[in-house]
This record gives C-alpha cells, structure tokens and sequence, in this order.
C-alpha cells in the first residue's frame, strides 16, 4: 500500500489555513497561539532529531488509501495533561480538533473519510514503526505557544496503525455478548408457557459516557450507529400566502421574523435538536454547537381499564 504523499496542494492549504489552524488549536485547547510552516523536509532526517524522542499529539486524517497524520512533539510540557485521559468533555474538543484540521490542512479534494487524535507516550518510536512505508517527504510545522514552541509535522502513512502503535495501548473493549434465545425449561414462566421463547441479553456494564457505553451494546443495536441521516442547519423559517410564493423571483427580498442575533438550529428531520452559530471552516461553512435541545416532554393521560 502506497502513502499519501505531500503535495504542493497541501503546502498550500497548509499556508492558507495557518490562522484559522491556530483558532481551532486555541478552542481546544483554550492557548493562544500561532502556526508556522517550515519547507518541506526528508522523514529520514527529521526522524534522528531529538526533538521527537518525546511524549506527543497525533491527530490522524484517514484518506480512502492511507492517511495523513499530525504529529506535536511535547517536549516542554505545554499540552495539557487531561489528553492522557480525556473525558466526555474532552474527548468532544479533541473530535472537533481533528475535524477542524481535516478541513483546514488539507485542499477539498482530500477531505478525509473519518478522523482520530491519540497520546503517544514516543513519537520518535511512533515515526520509526512506519518509517518503511510512509512517504520519504514530510512538511514540518511550528506551534508558538509564547515562549514555548512545539515541533510539528504533517506526515502521509500507509497504515495508521503502525504509527497509534507506538502509544499506550487503549483499554481493551468489554466483550460483546449476543442476545441468546432461553429455552422454555430453563425459564421460570407462568403457567401455559406464554414466554416460552425469551430474548435475552447480557446485562452491559454502566459506562460514563455514550461513547463509552457503545461496545457494550447488543450488535444489532450498534448497527443502527451506522445509519446516516441527513441534518439540516436552518436560518429561519416563515409562512406565506401561495400568491406570494408565485410572484417571487430574482432580486426578492423575503422578510424572516428570526433576529440576525439568534442562533442558527440543527435538526433531524422535523426534530430540532441543537443550536448554534455560523463559523467559517476553511473554506466551507461550518456550525459551532453552542447548546443541546433537548426534547419537549410529552403527557398522556393515564386511565384506568374497567375488567
């Protein structure tokens, strides 16, 4: 499998992209800082630096073959320490890190197909394991974060996972347990068999947050997380008269009772579920969630059944 390699089209959305890279390293990160890129360089020599014989971020861009992958050495300690071991809050700010980048570092035509960011306890190990097959060109990157400045490069690889290897090992999934038909024998049912046929699963262990909790999902119930829906970020919404629906043409002006202030709403379908504010994300249009929706309750009368 051949690896991407550094185009001049990525230099080039790399330059372009700088200060926006910078915003979105800040909003996770909540440090001011600036990016700045370097010509490009052999992998062979960046490799024997010291400066990547250190703790690191990756933040990995998979493409349909291979990947590109962007890795911060943090030899002075500026990252902060919750990447060890994010939580739901964190895991969130690093997925809209990746994705971000995604977007930014690369040109259109290689958006990535999904995205990840991972700790590596080595990055000079992590470079070494998939030296063979990564692309012999590398584009090197500086992060100033005020008097410190950290070492980065955007690097193209054939397996991904050589390079993720290198980290510490990520907590093994809890074994999935297929639901199980329960012979009639072995449950204790009314008379008359009425459940003579249980369907059971396997009680799941209580996780912390969603993303957690998915391994332990029955398959069947996982599989639904592949579905793709299609979102709709609306501006506003009106009504109007079918008369003047049919007057209108090029150069109308149609009048929204939504304030230019209010944010923008995200919905599934007719189900609102989120809210938030236009961003520019390289050149695309981008929504910056800035809080959930969540559902209106609903009541039913409950009443009694006479026998």
């Amino acid at each position: 499998m051949s690896s991407p390699l550094i185009t001049a089209e990525i230099v080039t959305a790399c330059r372009n992209g700088a200060g926006e890279a910078a915003e979105a390293w800040q909003r996770a990160f909540g440090e001011k800082c600036e990016f700045t890129l370097g010509e490009k360089a052999d992998l062979l020599t960046l490799v024997a630096q010291d400066a990547w014989n250190h703790a690191g971020l990756a933040v990995v861009l998979n493409q349909a073959a291979g990947a590109y992958a962007l890795l911060v050495a943090d030899g002075e300690g500026a990252l902060p320490g919750w990447i060890a071991a994010p939580d739901a809050t964190g895991k969130s700010k690093l997925a809209t890190l990746s994705q971000e980048f995604g977007m930014i570092l690369l040109p259109e035509a290689l958006m990535p197909t999904s995205d990840q960011t991972a700790r590596l306890e080595n990055l000079q190990e992590a470079l070494l394991r998939c030296q063979a097959t990564a692309a012999p060109e590398v584009l090197p990157l500086t992060i100033q974060f005020g008097s410190k400045s950290l070492p980065a490069v955007l690097i193209g690889v054939a397996d991904h996972q050589l390079l993720l290897s290198a980290g510490a090992p990520a907590a093994a999934a809890p074994a999935i347990s297929e639901p199980v038909f329960v012979p009639a024998a072995a449950v204790a049912t009314p008379a008359g068999g009425r459940f003579a046929n249980v369907l059971r699963a396997p009680a799941a262990p209580v996780s912390q947050d969603f993303e957690d909790g998915i391994p332990a999902l029955p398959s069947y119930t996982r599989s639904l997380l592949k579905i793709k829906v299609p979102i709709v970020a609306s501006l506003a919404t009106t009504q109007l008269p079918v008369g003047r629906i049919l007057e209108i043409g090029p150069g109308s002006i149609i009048q929204f009772d939504q304030s230019c202030e209010q944010p923008l709403s995200l919905a599934v379908g007719e189900h609102e579920f989120a809210v938030g504010e236009a961003v520019k994300v390289g050149e695309k249009f981008g929504l910056r969630i800035t809080s959930m929706v969540m559902p209106s309750e609903r009541f039913w009368s409950v009443r009694g059944q006479r026998e």
